[in-house]
């Protein structure tokens, strides 16, 4: 019995300096990475993949990184980790502010950034207030906002409206994460309140989201929320005909253009809500050639609707009689139209004396032949 007992003991011994060894491998694998790639030395999407090849046993480790030393990679590794134990040792790197007064500022503020980061990953509740108290300092910048709308605690909604007041516009994406009415009635208000933007006439014709911005992030804010109260806000500003054309087609655009959100620059579009399909479907119609130019935006990005939307797209097609708008439809087609459409769109080819619509359709039906192709190779894979 004894001999059993220190032959288990010898092997649970050695398995764990082979797991330390593995975890000091990948480790080693993202400082490298960091080094070569990064001008930061911590590239958070590569250390998020690497992640997944370790196990809850990593936690330790990495923690053991820190416990005397800033370790911005070790960190990262412990957000991507999601692990709780990870979130005591985070705050307090926060609160002690335990950073190396040998580095230069800007390097233990990064470091700041990282925990915070961290802790907005893990999702702890238990990192709510000392994340809103580093904001109202002002500190963290999109990185605290980010950590504090996945945290998804209440607590922060009237913080986060105090920023927002202060011209924190950015605060509008964590207010849509949490999806309080108190928030959403501050966006809905705010939008059509702000000072244009001051860029090239014909940019903001051919963009005007960009001339009307800061209303663009805050209607982004509510199309995060995606609730029906938000929903129901977007439909009132988009079909609002007393307010300016612009903040119409830039709300439009907030909404169709998919979900802005994966925290500060490592942002993940996606297809827009499910939701939002009717109001984009309903803009298509409008009046208004901009506001129907912007919907026919958002309908290609619904490549899931394909069968319902490419019926639609084919009668707009024949019946438009805006051809800037009918460019917008074969564009629209381009992104979700399969080979069936191809001869409506070489009609177009051979019948319209717009070149710019013959273009359009000749780059639709390449678009459309190279996905099909590619769709049925992985397929057959």
């Amino acid at each position: 019995m004894k001999n059993l007992i220190i032959g288990i003991t010898l092997f649970m011994s050695i398995h764990l300096l082979v797991l330390a060894e593995n975890y000091e491998d990948v480790y080693n694998e993202a400082v490298k990475w960091g080094q070569k790639y990064h001008v930061f030395k911590v590239d958070i999407p590569k250390i998020q993949k690497l992640a997944k090849k370790l196990d809850n046993g990593a936690v330790s480790f990495m923690l053991d990184k820190i416990k005397n030393y800033p370790d911005d990679i070790a960190i990262v590794f412990l957000g991507a980790l999601k692990d709780s134990r990870a979130v005591e040792p985070l705050i307090k790197i926060l609160q002690e502010e335990r950073i190396d007064n040998k580095r230069p500022k800007i390097d233990n503020e990064r470091t700041v950034g990282y925990a915070i980061w961290a802790l907005g990953q893990i999702g702890d509740k238990r990192a709510t207030a000392p994340l809103i108290e580093i904001m109202n300092q002002g500190k963290g910048g999109q990185f605290i906002l980010d950590a504090i709308g996945n945290l998804g605690d209440e607590r922060a909604v009237l913080p986060l409206i105090e920023r927002f007041k202060k011209g924190i516009i950015f605060a509008a994406y964590p207010l849509g994460q949490l999806k309080d009415p108190r928030g959403l009635e501050v966006l809905y208000q705010a939008i059509g309140t702000y000072k244009e933007s001051e860029i090239d006439p014909v940019i903001a014709q051919a963009s005007p989201s960009l001339k009307y911005y800061s209303d663009w992030v805050v209607a982004r804010g509510l199309t995060i929320a995606n609730t029906p109260l938000a929903l129901e806000m977007l439909s009132n500003i988009i079909f609002d005909e007393k307010r300016p054309l612009g903040i119409r087609v830039t709300t439009l655009d907030a909404l169709g253009n998919g979900l802005p959100y994966g925290g500060n620059q490592y942002v993940v579009y996606t297809a827009p809500s499910p939701e939002s399909f009717n109001i984009i479907l309903k803009a298509a119609n409008d009046k208004e050639p901009e506001i129907r130019i912007e919907a026919l935006t958002g309908l290609g990005n619904f490549r899931t609707k394909k069968e319902e939307i490419q019926p639609i797209l084919l009668k707009m097609l024949e019946n438009e009689t805006v051809n800037d708008v009918r460019m917008h439809v074969i564009y629209a087609l381009s992104d979700i139209g399969d080979e069936n459409v191809i001869n409506d769109l070489q009609g177009v080819i051979e019948k319209e004396k717009d070149q710019r619509l013959q273009m359009a359709a000749r780059l639709g039906i390449k678009n459309i032949t190279e996905r099909v192709e590619k769709e049925k190779a992985e397929k057959e894979k």
